[in-house]
């Protein structure tokens, strides 16, 4: 096999997987944690497509929880 089309084929599901990780990391409700912070972070919102402030607590939560809103736009609006 033609060392350019597994490559090829290789970068195909690399980029497919990135991308399926990045819908589910943005499809996720924002979760302030059951610990007792007080932390402004921010969250992709699906059903406004912006992202929104939110408090977190500090520990836990989930992958849908960034320190500003410019990384938020980046990973889920851009």
């Amino acid at each position: 096999m033609d060392v350019k089309v597994v490559l090829f084929c290789l970068l195909g599901l690399v980029w497919l997987q990135v991308s399926h990780q990045k819908d589910d990391i943005c499809s996720l409700p924002s979760e302030t944690g059951p610990c007792k912070g007080n932390f402004l972070r921010y969250h992709y919102n699906s059903s406004t497509n912006a992202c929104d402030s939110f408090v977190y607590g500090g520990c836990k939560g989930n992958a849908n929880n960034f320190q500003d809103i410019d990384d938020c736009k980046a990973a889920c609006i851009d």
